[in-house]
């Protein structure tokens, strides 16, 4: 960003930048390149660094502070977002030869466990997604659809 623009429009044009642009300012603010490639994330942490710069940040004390939350409490439960979370493991996986059945409108239809994916009248679909799909003509999530997951409902309030 050039020094002629005021903090406001620097700000302001870090909402109009791409992601790519974004992440090269994100580097250059904060020496080291985003963890993250969300358009809006690196904007406002764009934003927040160069105010930071110009204006003063938080003393060294509550900035320590904050630190030593994220590091006990956050990260603990929700990761630190530089590594890949693992997949949860599947309770009930499926695997070739399984048969699951439906009935969609008054019809039994039938689904077929395959090494390559999942076939539903002789047609075969990658994903249980796709096989709802091609049955039900929308978008479903497919565990929930062939009943291997059931809807989450909220729990009353006390």
């Amino acid at each position: 960003m050039t020094d002629t623009k005021t903090i406001a429009e620097q700000v302001a044009a870090y909402f109009r930048m791409s992601v790519p642009e974004l992440k090269a300012e994100y580097e250059k603010l904060f020496g080291q390149p985003p963890h993250f490639g969300n358009r809006k994330w690196l904007a406002k942490n764009c934003a927040w660094r160069l105010q930071a710069n110009a204006f003063g940040a938080l003393p060294h004390e509550a900035q320590a502070r904050l630190e030593q939350i994220i590091r006990d409490e956050i990260e603990p439960r929700y990761g630190n977002g530089a590594t890949a979370r693992t997949p949860r493991p599947k309770r009930d996986e499926l695997h070739p030869g399984i048969v699951l059945t439906r009935e969609w409108h008054g019809e039994q239809v039938r689904l077929v466990v395959t090494d390559d994916g999942f076939v539903v009248d002789g047609v075969p679909y990658a994903s249980l997604s796709a096989a709802a799909f091609a049955v039900t003509g929308q978008r479903w999530n497919g565990r929930l659809f062939w009943g291997l997951t059931q809807r989450r409902t909220k729990e009353p309030a006390a």
